[in-house]
């Protein structure tokens, strides 16, 4: 089995804290801090990069890759419901029951939904790009800014208005997998890459002071550049690491604890302490650094937990479906 690269998987932690950080802006902030528009110039990349990770690894749909992603939602969005109700006393609706236990990629995750649509995708996306040419190729990226970009968040037409959808996932998805197939990290010096990263998050911030729509869509083509360019930055620095290779895997529970109804709750308590205290306090900023470690240790112990109760029992009902319904390309 080829070993991961280490910088892209570092990139991958990288982007999980940026959007752990973002989360607790506007929800454990409410907007209200004043590192609010700073968190949200140098932080709202991270779904970008998410994508740009996605495609520059590419997808391959199969039975396994799509029973791991199900059983990581049920697992962690049950495990959420539990502790929610023995430590906050809340009963979940039929809805919530619903969204964490059915097989279909109806979540309660937004993040998931799309990315289950973007793996079912795949063997179509993969065909057509592996048969494009490569103007064809920068044709079809070029056409889906265009629609994304100037459609989508110029005009606000529903094809894509702020980057929650499917169709910023097949352009992030291409785009990464461009990154790959045009070499843009060995084209483009770093002097130029980092100029571009600090221009674009300096403009964000800007358009934050000033209140500027659409700052903060992922479909804004400077948020897209500012990942882009880091994404590249990244990608440059070549060396291996087990450990950052095998943290790396940790980092979709992060996103499953810390987005599920009982992280929604942490983001009250935290609410609660913050607002007491203005966002500014030693005490304050301790509480959010002890969050923030708890979450990322937690969700590894956890992980590893769940991977030695559920890899065997997937892998048996991977290799049976493999005989009986091997539909996947």
């Amino acid at each position: 089995m080829k070993e991961r690269a280490s910088n892209i998987e570092l990139l991958r932690i990288i982007a999980m804290t940026f959007i752990v950080i973002w989360h607790i802006s506007i929800h454990a902030q409410k907007g209200e801090a004043a590192t609010h528009d700073f968190i949200t110039a140098t932080t709202t990349t991270g779904v970008n990069l998410f994508l740009l990770i996605t495609g520059y690894f590419g997808l391959k749909l199969r039975w396994k890759s799509y029973l791991n992603i199900i059983a990581m939602v049920i697992f962690y969005s049950l495990l959420s419901i539990i502790i929610n109700y023995y430590v906050f006393g809340c009963q979940p609706s039929i809805n919530d029951v619903f969204k964490a236990v059915n097989p279909f990629g109806i979540t309660a995750y937004w993040f998931v939904d799309y990315y289950i649509i973007l793996l079912l995708l795949s063997p179509i996306l993969n065909i057509i790009k592996d048969r494009a040419t490569d103007k064809e190729y920068i044709y079809l990226i070029g056409i889906l800014v265009y629609l994304s970009c100037i459609i989508g968040l110029l005009f606000g037409r529903t094809i894509n208005k702020n980057g929650y959808c499917i169709m910023q996932f097949i352009t992030m998805y291409y785009i990464g997998d461009a990154i790959k197939r045009f070499k843009l990290t060995n084209r483009i010096s770093n002097k130029y890459l980092i100029a571009i990263y600090i221009a674009s998050t300096f403009i964000l911030y800007i358009g934050g002071i000033f209140n500027i729509p659409g700052r903060a869509a992922y479909n804004n083509p400077i948020l897209m550049a500012a990942a882009i360019s880091l994404f590249c930055i990244v990608a440059k620095m070549q060396f291996a690491s087990k450990h950052i290779n095998s943290y790396a895997k940790c980092m979709f529970p992060v996103y499953l604890i810390h987005e599920g109804l009982f992280g929604k709750n942490i983001y009250y308590l935290l609410y609660e302490i913050g607002a007491k205290q203005n966002y500014y306090s030693h005490e304050y900023a301790l509480s959010l650094l002890f969050y923030i470690v708890v979450l990322f240790v937690g969700a590894a112990i956890i992980e590893n937990i769940r991977r030695a109760i559920m890899d065997k029992p997937i892998e048996m009902l991977c290799n049976f479906l493999n005989k009986r319904i091997n539909i996947f390309p």
